[in-house]
């Protein structure tokens, strides 16, 4: 069997475990001996490769599972996909493999099972690997089979067209109504400011945090051009309005209020040092709104 023939009867089956699945009279809980008993993951690592199959098919295998406990990493999961971060355990040999494992599913667009722990059972998605970063650690893994090849360890280039600032959003009724979140909005916000805060200069990817320049509350997109990557304190700083960026300048600027607090350590003065700052229209939006808050 040529290896183009076996990757498209390995997607085969992975799509028609999928449909059984959402037959089953528990759906969309799954419980884990269907999980295992399908092959579709097994063992406590988070990336499952079913070496014994798939390893005939290209070398290191191809990824199969990722399971998603929420606990370890910040990986950010909803109903359109998940950012997943690699493994970083002592066992560092089978950790490349694992990883190798991912890239090859997502050169050969073969689609992966996300199994999520949630009380009662599991979740269980199915998704493809839309784009991958080695340098950061972490892949993007879209519920939606993507219309074009994944992207793999290309280096992050600001988008060409306009910038939609503003944007209507779907909303999602839960107890209190909300606004959807994309979970790509993170994973660009990390592509593009390389995995460090940018205005404290805390480099733990999985610490960080996406923040929107203009609110989604306010309707701001998740274009990577609205984002900041920030510490959890200076994301919860920004969006109070405590400190905002001068638009001219890319000075940070803090509040009166900040200023008589025991202060927020900022490492950088201003977001010189980004390669990408974030677009002009979105930082003078917010600096609007800090200067009212501080009038």
């Amino acid at each position: 069997m040529s290896q183009q023939v076996a990757i498209a009867a390995e997607i085969a089956w992975r799509l028609k475990q999928f449909e059984e699945l959402q037959q089953m009279p528990t759906w969309p809980l799954v419980p884990y001996n269907e999980v295992t008993g399908r092959g579709l993951h097994a063992g406590q690592r988070g990336i499952y490769r079913d070496i014994n199959r798939t390893g005939s098919i290209v070398p290191d295998g191809i990824a199969v599972g990722l399971l998603h406990t929420g606990k370890h990493y910040s990986d950010e999961l909803t109903d359109s996909g998940i950012v997943y971060h690699y493994p970083r355990t002592k066992s560092g040999t089978t950790d490349e493999r694992e990883i190798q494992s991912l890239r090859n599913a997502a050169l050969n667009g073969v689609p992966v099972f996300v199994i999520s722990s949630v009380p009662g059972g599991n979740n269980v998605n199915l998704g493809w690997i839309e784009n991958q970063d080695s340098a950061l650690g972490v892949v993007f893994v879209a519920f939606q089979e993507p219309s074009r090849p994944a992207t793999v360890d290309v280096a992050w280039s600001d988008p060409e067209q306009p910038l939609e600032l503003i944007t209507r959003r779907k909303r999602t009724q839960t107890e209190v109504e909300k606004a959807e979140r994309d979970p790509r909005f993170r994973y660009m916000a990390l592509r593009r400011y390389g995995a460090s805060c940018a205005v404290t200069g805390l480099d733990v990817p999985t610490l960080l945090e996406a923040a929107h320049v203009v609110p989604v509350a306010k309707g701001g997109s998740d274009d990577a051009r609205n984002s900041l990557l920030l510490s959890p304190t200076a994301h919860r700083a920004f969006d109070k309005n405590l400190w905002a960026i001068r638009p001219q300048t890319l000075e940070v600027v803090a509040s009166k209020e900040l200023a008589q607090l025991p202060r927020l350590r900022f490492e950088f003065e201003d977001l010189r040092h980004l390669r990408f700052p974030p677009a002009k229209d979105a930082l003078e939006w917010r600096w609007h709104e800090f200067e009212k808050a501080e009038s």
